[in-house]
């Protein structure tokens, strides 16, 4: 749950999407960024469950039809891709190709929540969905009922799954380097988001909590701003005092590293000396 400043993960739905799954492997990855969406949200508990138990997920996929249960059962039961929702209409439906993108886009732009075109729109394509499951496939009545209620409430907010692949590798990278270059992973964030506050002492904070050392402000290792050293050590730097602007940073710098904390001193300003020994 460290997620601070991975992409697409670090706060909000999808970090809680995150949590609830428990990412051990890229298609989790992926998998977090996309059901953090309100159609695919509902379905986290289902994911997780089935993740965790193969014997669950293939009782479940049992009591759909083959060719339905073949669309999610990559995605432990879920409805999670526009191209799931793309396979359902071709393969399960039986729709010729002009239908699944009209399907697939009326379903994107959320036509059936449209108060103007929402009622003319439902009846028609739930009736060329329903019709053509049990046409294609010989559903019934029922699960087709099931799987058109997935595409309007999943298929409306889900991703392109190689949308949602991109962000993951993105993810991934920010991940990799946040466990095995944890130090320099944080003095990135910290330089980067140098006017936010709130964010830098979150970020040092998870630093401490993976086993980092934080040191604000070092005679030997300080410069400019924040400075990794090792894998596990973080250094505050100039700028991050208070009533030290870029240019007066820059200065006491140039003049470092010092031999103690009485050289120091003396190459800072005097209010800002006299403010730190206070």
């Amino acid at each position: 749950g460290l997620l601070a400043g991975v992409f697409q993960l670090d706060g909000g739905s999808a970090w809680k999407a995150a949590q609830a799954i428990r990412i051990d492997d890229f298609d989790d990855l992926v998998a977090a960024s996309v059901l953090c969406r309100p159609g695919p949200i509902e379905s986290i508990g289902i994911y997780r469950r089935h993740k965790d138990d193969p014997n669950a997920l293939a009782l479940y996929l049992s009591q759909f039809s083959p060719a339905a249960a073949a669309v999610v059962a990559d995605t432990n039961g879920v409805l999670m891709y526009q191209e799931q929702v793309m396979r359902l209409a071709r393969e399960v439906a039986g729709m010729d190709w002009q239908y699944v993108h009209k399907l697939r886009k009326g379903v994107a732009d959320k036509l059936g929540l449209n108060p103007l075109t929402g009622d003319a729109w439902r009846t028609e394509w739930s009736t060329r969905f329903i019709e053509g499951c049990q046409n294609t496939v010989g559903m019934s009545n029922s699960e087709a009922l099931h799987w058109w209620h997935s595409v309007e409430t999943h298929g409306g907010y889900s991703f392109n799954k190689s949308h949602g692949v991109s962000y993951g590798i993105v993810g991934y990278w920010m991940l990799w380097l946040k466990t095995y270059w944890p130090a320099q992973f944080y003095e990135a964030f910290l330089k980067l988001e140098s006017d936010n506050d709130f964010l830098r002492k979150r970020l040092i904070l998870e630093f401490k909590k993976m086993g980092g050392k934080v040191y604000m402000l070092d005679p030997v290792n300080s410069r400019e701003t924040f400075r990794s050293v090792g894998k596990d050590s973080l250094f505050g730097g100039y700028q991050d005092i208070r009533g030290m602007g870029p240019k007066t940073a820059d200065k006491v710098a140039a003049a470092g590293p010092f031999a103690d904390w009485a050289q120091l001193m003396d190459a800072l300003p005097k209010a800002v000396a006299a403010q730190l020994n206070a």
